[in-house]
């Protein structure tokens, strides 16, 4: 085809100008850049070799299309700001399992027609790829049901990334690390490097199992480590409403409510405050409104005061005292209501019994 009204001049395919869109956003890197496998630290690396590779989910095989020209318009699309984090066999797919990340996916890049991702391990992936725990990577895409389904997917970006020891793609895809073994022949123990067994409060000559274990014990530790942070995090918080709500109120609250309060905001947030402020308005100091008295009156001589007469009948004393005890009781059942409401119970249960005796 053509342009309109130039002679000779081809008019650029639509899929040739989205390639070259796509191409803009690229990154090549050339196969020296690439991290060495001798003893691989933070660097770039191949995750997905090109290809048409036959795989499977939930028992339905399929072919994953990853020509380089796929590839490249996956490197386009790169990665989140703040990166996508590598775990292990893909646990943290499932919520139940942890999602502590050994590594974090930077930067993507074509290599020789193959994915490549700049990565930076943390403490925890380190050592399990220069120990050679773990050798290869296994990557994660979007799913697409109906592309499943037809026999042939081609992802258009990566969502995660994983270390295994079975990928789905192993033609083409180079082991993370290769280096020689020094092995024992009666133990067969890896010889790992002494900064790395020292890291793990390790000695020389440790086993593979004695390596793992440091490890797994090192995912616990930051595990509880920031359960305990997030925990004192909420608890800070917490008291700090309580604080605010009994300054703002008046009330003041045992060492008891205080420590149900802050547990039911910690628990249920929205349903802790609705609690919090129901028992401070009950614990709030009762203002007692003074009847109207008559001033007292100096007579001529200046020597006698008329005495002040107390408006509130007997019947108005005995419903504000009902009201408190209705309270108290509330309070002690669970169920705290502030006075108003305890000033109407009891004017309901004397007008009830003001009608049962007439």
């Amino acid at each position: 085809m053509y342009a309109s009204g130039v002679q000779g001049v081809r008019e650029v395919p639509a899929e040739a100008r989205e390639r070259q869109e796509r191409d803009k956003g690229m990154k090549e890197i050339s196969e020296n850049e690439l991290e060495g496998q001798e003893m691989p630290g933070d660097g770039w690396f191949i995750i997905e070799a090109a290809g048409q590779h036959p795989a499977r989910i939930d028992g339905q095989q399929f072919t994953q299309n990853l020509t380089p020209e796929v590839l490249a318009g996956v490197a386009a699309a790169g990665v989140p700001a703040e990166g996508l984090p590598i775990d292990r066999d893909h646990l943290s797919l499932d919520a139940r399992n942890s999602t502590e990340a050994l590594g974090w996916v930077r930067e993507l890049a074509m290599c020789g027609g193959n994915l490549a991702a700049r990565i930076e391990w943390t403490p925890l992936g380190l050592p399990l790829i220069q120990g050679r725990v773990y050798k290869h990577f296994s990557t994660v895409y979007p799913p697409d049901a109906e592309q499943v389904a037809s026999g042939v997917y081609t992802p258009t970006h990566l969502i995660g990334l994983a270390l295994t020891n079975q990928p789905n793609n192993k033609e083409g895809q180079p082991p993370i690390s290769n280096r020689g073994l020094a092995e024992n022949q009666d133990n067969k123990t890896m010889d790992y490097p002494a900064e790395l067994l020292a890291a793990l409060g390790l000695a020389e000559g440790a086993s593979d199992e004695e390596v793992m274990g440091a490890v797994d014990a090192l995912n616990k530790r930051v595990a509880d480590a920031e359960a305990a942070s997030a925990a004192a995090a909420a608890d800070a918080e917490a008291d700090k409403l309580v604080n605010q709500e009994e300054k703002e109120t008046g009330a003041v609250l045992n060492e008891e409510e205080r420590k149900e309060v802050k547990e039911q905001i910690v628990t249920n947030r929205e349903h802790g405050l609705k609690y919090m402020k129901l028992l401070c308005n009950s614990k709030r100091p009762q203002v007692v409104q003074q009847a109207p008295t008559e001033q007292p009156r100096r007579y001529a001589d200046r020597s006698e005061v008329k005495p002040v007469v107390n408006r509130m009948t007997d019947g108005e004393q005995s419903i504000a005292n009902r009201a408190k005890e209705i309270c108290a009781e509330a309070r002690k059942a669970g169920k705290p209501i502030d006075y108003y409401t305890g000033l109407k119970r009891a004017r309901s249960e004397a007008e009830s019994a003001n009608k049962n005796n007439n």
